[in-house]
């Protein structure tokens, strides 16, 4: 009879983990472009960068297979990574990180929605900081990220529905831009000239998958390797 209720409570355990965890999107999950209404994308940044090496950049950047990578954790913490491919040249693009966390309590950010409604709960975080360092053709062109709008009028949304291209789960948030130290590609053309002086716009929309094993899996496993220990401790004695 104990081990029967060491199983229910295990099994309990992991309903009422994997439930907690499902409405707050905690854990990892691989992300990718998100397809659907308007252009699709996982990094869009505005007015492309133009002809770099004798190669156009457009607005849109895809990840690659495999390499976007979400991790949110309870306390809001987080980041996003990985390498974003120009839909023009997938030999260039960025090695992408943001990172987040709360949005400050004195703020009080809305959904932002553009065409695609939500079907769930809506987490919205800060976005503390983000990097774009490129690579191939745009080597040397390496970018500081910012929220945007700074005001905290939107964050950043994850939840299904939250991308604005379809009711998948997903992710979308907006930032500025601005030029990083060592920027040995500030001078190639006006586009890319302008982040010297002034700040642009991006936005990220993608498309989230979770990465096996949940956490509620990984508790269940601990849990019935716990109770097959008992067992044998029993036939032992």
């Amino acid at each position: 009879m104990k081990i029967k209720t060491l199983i229910s409570a295990v099994a309990a355990v992991v309903i009422s983990a994997t439930a907690s965890h499902a409405a707050v999107f905690d854990g990892k999950y691989r992300a990718t472009s998100a397809v659907g209404n308007g252009a699709d994308h996982s990094v869009w940044l505005q007015g492309g960068l133009g002809t770099v090496h004798g190669q156009f950049f457009g607005s849109d950047f895809d990840f690659a297979p495999a390499a976007g990578k979400l991790m949110l954790n309870s306390d809001d913490s987080g980041y996003l990574k990985g390498r974003a491919q120009s839909q023009n040249d997938a030999t260039s693009g960025f090695d992408v990180m943001f990172n987040f966390g709360s949005v400050p309590g004195t703020e009080n950010p809305v959904f932002k929605n553009e065409g695609v409604d939500p079907i769930g709960p809506i987490r919205l975080l800060d976005m503390t900081g983000g990097m774009l360092v490129g690579f191939g053709k745009l080597a040397g062109l390496n970018l500081n990220a910012v929220l945007k709008p700074a005001n905290y009028q939107f964050a950043v949304q994850v939840g299904e529905g939250a991308n604005n291209k379809n009711q998948k789960l997903g992710q979308a948030f907006w930032f500025s831009l601005s030029a990083g130290k060592g920027c040995t590609l500030c001078d190639e053309n006006a586009q890319i000239r302008r982040l010297q002086t002034s700040s642009y716009r991006g936005d990220v929309n993608i498309e989230l998958a979770p990465v096996p094993l949940p956490a509620g899996g990984l508790l269940l496993l601990t849990g019935l390797g716990t109770v097959g220990v008992m067992r044998r401790r029993r036939k032992a004695a």
